[in-house]
């Protein structure tokens, strides 16, 4: 069980390490503890450290989101050009035969079968047209929704990427104040 602790605190000192860009050996290491600092310094960087990492898991996961809904925003635009075409045909089909309705319907008739024929041939069109015109707003409103919800992922992955800053200070904080931390912004040998 101790062997298991120690490994899961180096691999975590290791990883918080890595994160501030101090180098993971045996020099970073309080000189008088074998475990590598303190307990409520590996507290601290074990903390900092499953935040940063559920922070990135979350942001790698938001970023496959937004991948996926630009897809499905990029068929459901393709569609709704489509859709508006057959909509624009409906339209100017409407245009060119004129307005039809039961009253034309009714004086057109040379009986009343004849009317009820036509009634029914105008309500099958219409009907016809109008599924059409529902589908095309179907599909504008998925598009919205599909916006919406990139923006979100987006605004998601900005939130993380702060999680991620905010933990990574928190662990370059434990260790300055544990001793093993510098000053600068940058950590020594970085060659900027």
């Amino acid at each position: 069980l101790l062997r298991i602790t120690f490994s899961r605190t180096a691999m975590l000192l290791a990883a918080a390490f890595v994160l501030t860009g101090l180098p993971a050996g045996p020099a970073a290491a309080a000189p008088n503890d074998d475990e590598g600092g303190t307990s409520t310094l590996r507290e601290q960087l074990e903390a900092a450290s499953k935040g940063f990492i559920v922070a990135q898991d979350t942001l790698a996961k938001s970023k496959k989101r937004q991948q996926e809904l630009t897809t499905q925003l990029a068929q459901l635009e393709r569609d709704l050009v489509t859709k508006t075409a057959v909509i624009g045909e409906v339209a100017n089909a409407a245009y060119r035969r004129g307005r039809l309705g039961p009253i034309s319907a009714m004086l057109n008739s040379t009986s009343p079968e004849g009317f009820i024929d036509r009634a029914a041939a105008l309500d099958t069109v219409a009907a016809t047209e109008d599924k059409k015109l529902r589908d095309l707003l179907d599909t504008k409103d998925q598009a919205a929704r599909a916006k919406a919800a990139i923006d979100n992922e987006i605004r998601e992955q900005q939130k993380q990427v702060q999680v991620m800053a905010a933990r990574k200070k928190q662990a370059e904080t434990a260790l300055k104040e544990a001793g093993g931390g510098e000053d600068g912004s940058e950590p020594s040998g970085s060659g900027n």
